[in-house]
């Protein structure tokens, strides 16, 4: 159903596009004037149209009207057509008109159309045949290519001509038959021209809408943009280039921007260089990566530093839309085929998800439904002149076929906050905007595209603004995000080292691994909930000034045979590319026991989870309430094992005034046990929700609520103790 209705809207935006185009044609003349040298091409249509053997008594009586309707084209001499009309009763209304009288018409129309080519014969050209000229000496057009574009450009651009020509081809002669009589064209030769092979349809300068109608323009269209710089340019070769491919694309970030993606920038420069040097074809690379990550701000910067011009494809419509997926692909062969000749040029082809969305069916199934042809791409891969820099959020969609033809592919990741933080800084100072450091680094957290950030600081400086009005800028784009897909973000709750009960002394162990440089540890922190585990992970991350990367079982826990070893790969390398901090919360799950393993997926896990314990170059830690489940390999493999235990009575006195901001009356703390920060936290949750704050016999007897419910606690009533 999706495809049906996706197919509906593209059918229905084609339509009114081609209403557009025909309510709005950009005319060659000033008003209704045409310019000479253009009534010489239609008045030759004509006079083809008028030699036709065996022409009908139809066919001329259109041609007569069309002449009356557009008297420019005649002049002053129209009035003797009209004359002999009138005389001959060839109006075609009431009786037949006489064949005598027909014959009469067609000759007197020949003679007073060569007359007037003689006199129109030495204007200059118009700008509109000046510029068909140059782009079909550009692409190496041949003769009849060049007069059916001009057939196909005049029937778009002179309305009344528009509209006489559809006549004929509704009432008179078919398409082709028409277009081969009014160019002089022999049929076969203008059937070989409009080969697929043909230069017109393989260079993209035609494209076949697919309609079912009679009309020239059912059957054969340009591209929007190539029509336009055909009939408003007036200039040289470069102009009118200039008004079909648009503007090159400018960066705004720099080449050390990018300087995480390490040695794949050179290499990628360098064969690039090698390629515009070499005039090399089928150069062809495929960046991917997740939104946000850069590839195409890293594309622009890329041709910057080589000081190549980049065209991105396709990006919006004549009307300022979204183009078709085949109104790309045209724009794409079009501009391979513009750009041939030039070296120390790029095309960008972003957002490609579009052209590989297959059946929905397909991709459910877990196929690569793939709506174009794996013939017309591959060749399009193979032959290209221009190098292309293709790129995609999610390459799994991709044939491998179209992967195989690919020079490079090259991921591009997520940038480690501490580039993005200096990203964005210096984003903010080319905008004159000055943000608290704090400001910086929420954005640097957010992974936002470049483009997002530049956009909002522009704002900012275009209206003279402070760094309020920049926050105005990013808030809807920080509330999108977060409302979309909401950030992990650290619990409102901070490490207290006086309300932790460790076997280890965590303020040394801190101050050892913030000063020793080493980043290659790993550690183990297991004990009952909340206990302060991942707390003190939070803080040990703060303290060596890296992001936190969390993990829970659940996210990388998958249903399908192999699907979580790719997941924990995925974390790990996540790690790595964030240079983030990665904790495992319920590692238990994640690196239970093999002994007590039944399926083969059970071990494999762990063993992934192991290959990469050994291997990961950054903190890592894993954090469990069942220490006795974990596999004893993957115990002896961490650096540092520390279990965080319930509260000491003299703990427990100071989290009652941490908490609650009153003293714990009597002796309550001897008979309170197996406490944890965490039951503060929800004893002090429920207390504010019933209105018990200030009670604390009612807060006692909350936590020892809190303690029955423990399955390892005895179960024994706890309250105050009496003397």
């Amino acid at each position: 159903m999706k495809d049906s209705k996706s197919r509906h809207r593209e059918s229905l935006t084609r339509f009114y596009k081609r209403l557009r185009r025909r309510l709005k044609p950009v005319a060659s003349w000033r008003g209704n004037a045409m310019v000479n040298s253009e009534k010489v091409i239609i008045l030759n249509y004509l006079l083809n149209l008028l030699n036709l053997h065996g022409h009908k008594a139809g066919l001329l009586l259109e041609i007569n009207e069309y002449l009356g309707s557009n008297r420019q084209l005649l002049g002053d001499r129209q009035g003797e057509i009209e004359q002999l009309v009138e005389e001959e009763d060839l109006s075609g209304r009431g009786s037949n008109p006489s064949r005598a009288g027909l014959k009469k018409l067609r000759k007197l129309m020949q003679e007073l159309m060569q007359a007037r080519l003689v006199e129109l014969q030495d204007d200059e050209p118009s700008s509109l045949e000046q510029n068909l000229r140059m782009l079909g000496e550009h692409l190496d057009l041949d003769a009849p290519d060049r007069v059916f574009l001009g057939l196909v450009v005049r029937h778009r651009n002179h309305p009344i001509f528009n509209g006489f020509f559809n006549e004929v081809t509704r009432n008179h002669l078919n398409t082709l038959d028409a277009c081969a009589v009014c160019i002089g064209l022999g049929l076969d030769a203008l059937v070989e021209a409009l080969r697929p092979q043909g230069r017109l349809m393989s260079s993209g300068v035609l494209q076949r809408p697919g309609r079912t109608g009679s009309d020239l323009d059912d059957h054969y269209q340009l591209p929007d943009q190539l029509y336009n710089a055909i009939c408003r340019n007036n200039g040289d070769l470069n102009s009118l280039l200039s008004s079909i491919l648009g503007e090159p694309a400018k960066p705004t970030l720099d080449w050390d921007d990018f300087v995480h993606l390490g040695a794949v920038r050179e290499r990628l420069a360098t064969l690039m260089r090698r390629a515009s040097q070499d005039r090399a074809t089928g150069v062809n690379i495929l960046l991917w990566g997740e939104p946000g990550t850069g590839k195409t701000e890293f594309c622009k910067t890329l041709a910057a530093h080589l000081g190549y011009r980049l065209y991105p494809i396709g990006e919006v419509d004549d009307e300022g839309g979204a183009p078709s997926r085949q109104e790309r692909m045209n724009y794409y062969r079009l501009s391979q085929n513009l750009l041939r000749y030039r070296q120390d040029t790029l095309l960008l082809f972003d957002e490609m998800d579009d052209l590989f969305e297959g059946n929905s069916l397909a991709r459910m199934l877990g196929g690569k439904g793939n709506p174009l042809s794996k013939v017309f791409m591959n060749r399009l891969l193979e032959n290209n002149p221009v190098p292309a820099l293709w790129l995609i959020n999610n390459p799994a969609i991709l044939d491998d076929a179209f992967v195989r033809r690919m020079s490079l592919v090259i991921e591009v990741k997520v940038p480690p906050p501490s580039q993005r933080e200096r990203v964005w800084q210096r984003l903010l100072s080319k905008n004159r905007i000055e943000l608290p450091p704090d400001d910086v680094k929420e954005l640097a957290a957010l992974n936002l595209s470049p483009a997002l950030i530049d956009s909002a600081a522009r704002y900012t400086h275009q209206v003279d603004g402070s760094a309020e009005d920049f926050r105005f800028a990013t808030q809807g784009i920080l509330h999108l995000l977060r409302g979309r897909r909401p950030m992990t973000k650290p619990s409102a709750d901070r490490f207290q080292p006086e309300l932790t009960h460790a076997d280890i002394d965590l303020h040394r162990l801190t101050e050892r691994l913030r000063s020793s440089g080493n980043r290659a540890f790993s550690l183990c922190l297991y004990g009952p909930p909340g206990t302060g585990k991942s707390a003190y992970l939070r803080f040990l991350a703060e303290q060596m000034e890296m992001p936190v990367l969390i993990k829970r079982a659940s996210d990388l826990l998958d249903k399908y045979v192999g699907g979580s070893e790719k997941q924990i790969a995925e974390a790990f390398q996540e790690a790595i590319d964030q240079e983030a901090f990665l904790i495992f919360d319920e590692a238990d799950s994640l690196l239970s026991d093999r002994r007590q393993a039944v399926r083969s997926w059970e071990i494999s896990q762990v063993n992934e989870m192991l290959t990469w314990m050994e291997s990961h170059p950054l903190p890592f830690a894993c954090t469990t309430n069942m220490k006795d489940r974990l596999d004893q390999a993957s115990l002896r493999r961490f650096t540092f094992k520390c279990c965080f235990d319930y509260l000491r009575p003299e703990q427990v006195a100071m989290a009652f005034r941490y908490f609650f901001r009153q003293e714990m009356p009597g002796h309550s703390g001897t008979r309170l046990c197996n406490l944890t920060p965490g039951d503060f936290a929800v004893v002090r949750r429920k207390a504010e929700v019933l209105g018990e704050l200030d009670d604390p016999s009612g807060l006692i007897q909350l936590l020892g609520e809190e303690v029955e419910k423990k399955s390892d606690t005895p179960i024994s009533r706890i309250g105050f103790a009496h003397g």
